[in-house]
């Protein structure tokens, strides 16, 4: 049975207060991406350190996470790696 939108966006909008400290009851992917890129810039800020662990956290691939940082200038890194997180947390929604 397919969940529906409602139940994606909550499951989605927990998991986004999970990881990033963020508080939403729900949430569109659209409006997750760009949380998740701002919450990326700002680690950033904060050292590279910071920004893998957060990467380890959600699981995403260090290979994929090594192919943007390598292969992308760092003003593009925060929505880049934003799609990565978006689409392991919705790997974990669609799982539960």
């Amino acid at each position: 049975m397919e969940a529906d939108n409602y139940s994606i966006e909550r499951e989605l909008g927990c998991l986004l207060e999970k990881y990033t400290g963020v508080e939403t009851d729900s949430v569109s992917e659209e409006i997750a991406r760009q949380k998740i890129a701002a919450y990326i810039h700002d680690l950033m800020g904060e050292g590279r350190g910071r920004l893998l662990s957060f990467m380890y956290l959600v699981d995403v691939k260090e290979s994929l996470f090594q192919l943007i940082i390598k292969g992308y200038p760092e003003e593009e890194w925060p929505l880049l790696l934003a799609d990565l997180v978006l689409k392991r947390l919705l790997e974990k929604v669609y799982t539960r």
